[in-house]
């Protein structure tokens, strides 16, 4: 398995990203930060730079998909507050490890917590939708168990197709908790992909970057896919 000063490393030599999104406040409608996506060639290694709009790093993000591609191990940094997130699989793989510090100069926590079918972690979601891709477009309503790190467990979400605003071929999927209490505290999550190429356009809901207060942003993010260079 590769370490996370590792991977940032083989990254680095591809200093074309291959995603960029641009995250809009949805009260607001302005740009709060910009995400940067790069992949190593392999695929295994997921490294996020995110930028505010004066291009400021305010949060890194490394994910390494060596188990299931819904499943990556995860260590995310925020230099707003000082939130610390890692996650990862223990050898068997049948437990999780989640270490979490909600902002600077708090206690940092470690808690190993039992792994549940249909998983799902951080970005793993969009491998998640896409292998259900075509359940999802039939209507049928797909359910899994989101990894909340901040609070140390999983939650039972669902997945469903849902009407798109946006004009074009494209498909939409809304994503919320699959229990009462969570459903009436949060809105869903709206996802919208190209129904060609599958593509990721564009997010809409509580997004994982916390603001210096260490809230978590709503975001409108419009991704867009830089021509690669190889």
């Amino acid at each position: 398995m590769v370490s996370t000063g590792q991977a940032a490393g083989m990254l680095e030599e591809n200093a074309t990203p291959t995603l960029i999104g641009e995250a809009y406040g949805i009260k607001s409608k302005q740009l709060q930060y910009r995400e940067f996506h790069y992949y190593s060639r392999s695929g295994e290694e997921h490294r996020v730079v995110y930028k505010d709009p004066d291009d400021q790093v305010i949060a890194e993000k490394t994910l390494r998909y060596t188990d299931a591609l819904s499943e990556p191990a995860v260590e995310q940094k925020n230099t707003l507050c000082g939130e610390y997130i890692k996650v990862n699989q223990f050898e068997n793989g049948d437990r999780l490890r989640i270490v979490y510090r909600s902002e600077k100069g708090k206690r940092t926590r470690e808690k190993a917590i039992n792994r549940p079918d249909n998983l799902v972690i951080d970005a793993g979601f969009n491998f998640h939708v896409r292998t259900k891709w075509d359940e999802l477009v039939a209507g049928k309503t797909v359910k899994f168990n989101y990894l909340a790190p901040s609070r140390s467990r999983t939650y039972a979400f669902k997945a469903e197709a849902t009407e798109c605003q946006r004009e074009g071929e494209v498909n939409c999927f809304a994503i919320a908790p699959d229990v009462w209490y969570l459903n009436i505290a949060l809105d869903p999550i709206l996802l919208t992909y190209s129904a060609d190429s599958h593509e990721l356009l564009a997010f809409s809901g509580l997004g994982n970057i916390a603001d210096k207060n260490c809230d978590y942003m709503a975001v409108d993010i419009q991704y867009r896919y830089p021509k690669q260079t190889l």
